[in-house]
């Protein structure tokens, strides 16, 4: 009995002794899904990624929301809530590991998922990934995935009347006292702004991914800068490891496919952990932007390994640079300028925000299309606007490879945000997870706070539209907010690259001055003034301008019918959101265009002539405010 006992014993040393790690193998869930309205019994085929809107366009139950006053009749969709559902297979592989996670890339926005009619997850945020341990939930064979999305704008409703003031939302397309998106993170644009619809949608946004891994993964890695000079390029790379015991493992790190550094039997404590190898690149090429010289980009493979067996790989690619924004003091005030490899840099660009409303229209071939217009007109940086979405990183990928930097605004944009400390959780996650995301960059150049929250704030007076109670406890959300949950973010996870708390806003968190920060100038447009007045006193660095001109006529036709060709006709005045009550009540963008082709030109009667002429009005406009500030370098260091 004795020796039977020892011998079980040896038995079972010898097989944990032998065990071996799995390889990390994902799966996508994109095939099978359909979608119906809560309650309704009828399911119908849906894709994922995608969005309500777009399954009801495909299975032809709605007409072309951007048609004449469509709009309109699809607001309904907004207040109801919305099923999708699907099946999927588990291989005996995938079964078979140690760990399986269900990753969701994305989902827009208040879901409750359900994995084999068990609630596994309670989403609430569109700017997040969620990623859920489902090991004793799947099964071998056949699984159901349902997800119930709650309306947005019900939700919102439900928290806008436990509050006992009105939040400011200045672009929401809504009555005041019915603004609801600033309790929601989700794309504010989704709720209307001054140049686009209101079309709240939901869905499936991103990929859903089945991850299997045995007792160890990769969970995240960062590619941090070091020392960098002509002769050599230092980096560290920091892997963030999951593990589910202690453990050995080795690790390489390949520069475009060539081993430059090893690290043989590194310990893995239980739990997460980090592993930071030091590599370093000699002679490197060095990332520049559009017009000043290459873009090279080096891939970096870091490979972990159990022995010799390849138990995971992680590729990012990296442009070698420095960056820095400078603010120093000088005759006129304080200089805002960023420095690209030591060479101070005029900036040239545009305000980006999405081709299109539902964000999964919004394809590779857009991107291309975009940043190739960038590049042809000789931009070399876009302010990825703070009241759309955190874009995608094939967006990104194109600006590396472009030499395209990126403004980045955190999604807040003309607003204020409710005092709640579940709402401030959540903005923290959000801004940790897609600033770990995107960190690894070469184009992210800038982390702004917020688009024009703190100019509204004082310029547009909201703080008086408050008792002092009250404006002391949402300034002091704000303070929350931008001097401390986002900059912290980025000091812990990106601190290579500034932060800067709102937009416009000047040296030391003050409103615009023109002497200092950057400048939001809409004095033309908005101020009913001429183009001269770009040229009186010049901001440091004009991060927003511009001014309306009708779109070409191909375009227009897609939307109007021929009855509705007139500047001032129903449909073109339905389109028209930017409205300008201080002038007068009804006063709207179309009027400003046409104020604007009677200050330069003479006002065409046909409609064709009025948005030919339109443009180029507009191509004027344009074209003196950009002369004035590249004139004025180095006061202007940004256009």
């Amino acid at each position: 009995m004795k020796t039977n006992f020892t011998f079980l014993i040896l038995i079972s040393f010898l097989f944990f002794g032998c065990s071996k790690e799995q390889p990390v193998k994902t799966e996508k869930i994109t095939s099978l899904w359909k979608f119906r309205q809560a309650g309704d019994s009828t399911w119908l085929p849906a894709s994922v990624p995608g969005c309500v809107h777009t399954d009801l366009i495909d299975n032809k139950l709605i007409p072309d929301p951007f048609y004449r006053l469509n709009e309109q009749k699809v607001k309904w969709i907004e207040n109801a809530d919305w099923e999708y559902s699907t099946t999927f297979n588990v291989s005996g592989e995938l079964a078979s590991f140690s760990n399986i996670d269900l990753e969701f890339g994305g989902l827009d926005t208040y879901a409750d998922v359900f994995l084999n009619d068990s609630l596994l997850l309670k989403a609430d945020n569109m700017f997040i990934s969620w990623s859920v341990p489902v090991k004793n939930l799947v099964k071998q064979g056949e699984n159901s995935l349902r997800i119930y999305f709650h309306s947005a704008v019900n939700v919102g409703m439900d928290k806008l009347r436990k509050v006992p003031y009105t939040l400011m939302a200045a672009n929401e397309i809504a009555p005041e006292n019915e603004r609801s998106n600033v309790f929601t993170r989700k794309a504010p644009f989704h709720y209307g702004w001054d140049w686009g619809p209101r079309l709240v949608t939901c869905g499936i946004w991103k990929p859903i991914k089945l991850q299997g891994w045995g007792n160890i993964k990769i969970d995240d890695l960062y590619l941090k800068p070091g020392q960098i000079s002509e002769e050599k390029a230092n980096y560290k790379a920091i892997d963030e490891l999951i593990s589910d015991k202690v453990s050995k493992m080795n690790f390489e790190v390949l520069v475009d496919g060539a081993k430059v550094e090893s690290r043989l039997d590194v310990g893995i404590s239980k739990g997460k952990s980090e592993v930071a190898i030091d590599f370093s690149i000699a002679k490197p090429e060095l990332w520049w932007t559009n017009g000043l010289g290459g873009h090279k980009l080096y891939a970096v493979e870091v490979r972990m390994m159990e022995d010799s067996k390849l138990i995971q790989t992680v590729s990012k690619s990296i442009g070698v640079r420095t960056l820095e924004l400078v603010q120093e003091k000088d005759s006129i005030g304080t200089s805002f300028k960023f420095k690209l490899n030591g060479v101070p840099v005029f900036m040239k660009g545009s305000n980006y925000i999405p081709s299109d409303i539902f964000t999964t229209r919004n394809t590779l071939s857009n991107y291309k299309r975009i940043v190739n217009d960038a590049v042809t007109a000789n931009m070399n940086m876009l302010r990825v606007w703070g009241g759309a979405i955190y874009e995608n990183d094939e967006f990104y990928d194109l600006l590396d490879e472009n030499g395209i930097l990126a403004w980045n605004d955190f999604m807040f944009a003309c607003n204020l945000q409710p005092d709640d400390s579940l709402h401030l959780d959540n903005i923290r996650k959000e801004a940790e997870y897609n600033v770990k995301r995107l960190r690894n960059h070469p184009s992210i150049a800038l982390w702004c706070g917020n688009n024009e929250n703190l100019r509204a704030w004082y310029n547009w007076r909201w703080n008086k539209k408050y008792s002092e109670k009250d404006a002391v406890i949402l300034w002091g959300v704000y303070e929350k907010i931008f001097y401390h949950i986002l900059p912290d973010a980025v000091a812990k996870f990106h601190p290579e690259v500034s932060y800067w708390p709102s937009s416009p806003q000047a040296a030391g968190n003050k409103v615009s001055d023109r002497i200092s920060g950057d400048e939001h100038d809409w004095s033309v447009w908005f101020g009913d003034v001429p183009f001269s007045a770009y040229a009186e006193n010049v901001p440091r660095f004009v991060s927003e301008y511009g001014l309306q001109a009708f779109p070409e006529m191909k375009t227009i036709r897609a939307f109007a019918n021929d009855s509705d060709m007139a500047y001032r006709s129903p449909i073109m005045e339905h389109r028209q959101r930017s409205l300008m009550p201080w002038i007068s009540a009804d006063f709207n963008g179309n009027e400003m265009i046409e104020t604007y082709i009677a200050r330069y030109y003479k006002v065409p009667d046909n409609f064709e002539d009025f948005v030919y002429v339109s443009q180029l009005m507009q191509a004027e406009g344009v074209k003196f405010a950009v002369e004035t500030h590249r004139r004025n370098m180095p006061r202007c260091m940004g256009s």
